[in-house]
């Protein structure tokens, strides 16, 4: 698998970005959870296909896009975006192994049961990481935020990050 360049993504974002502000928004956090992974893969998981990792951490936010209408981001529809980024990136030739990076990296992975129990608005399947990494995009993703109070970045705190994920 012939894997996208730095460049090649950032004009993939642009090319899908609303505009500039949702740009810098989107590709910013890609950016800072491709640099969490380095340092994760550094200390933890040096055996992980670093390259595809970066790419995955690049790619998997591409799907928020398409939750801009008239600058502003639908969040009801937030837990679409991941589904919607892997349809986008089939759209665009991109093969699965690099498109699930996009529909399985949504919280600490979606269950079939879990999207029926509170009627998500997503296909009824299991959206769970298969592989290592997956797992380290799904988990470094959880360590930078784009949205807070006012839309501002924020770095979480694994104590944070523990507390979202048991409630």
């Amino acid at each position: 698998m012939t894997l996208p360049t730095d460049d090649e993504i950032e004009a993939l974002h642009r090319k899908h970005a609303p505009d500039e502000e949702a740009f810098q928004s989107v590709y910013t956090h890609c950016r800072i959870v491709a640099d969490i992974t380095d340092q994760m893969i550094d200390r933890m998981h040096p055996e992980v296909d670093r390259e595809v990792v970066r790419v995955g951490c690049l790619l998997h936010d591409i799907g928020v896009y398409r939750l801009y209408q008239d600058g502003i981001i639908d969040e009801s529809r937030y837990i679409c975006h991941g589904v919607l980024g892997d349809e986008l990136l089939k759209a665009e030739g991109f093969p699965e192994r690099l498109c699930r990076f996009c529909s399985h990296h949504t919280g600490v992975g979606l269950t079939k049961e879990g999207i029926i129990a509170r009627d998500l608005p997503l296909p009824h399947q299991d959206f769970l990481a298969e592989n290592e990494e997956e797992l380290l995009v799904m988990y470094a993703d959880k360590f930078h935020s784009k949205f807070g109070n006012g839309h501002v970045a924020r770095v979480n705190s694994v104590r944070w990050i523990t507390n979202k994920v048991s409630n």
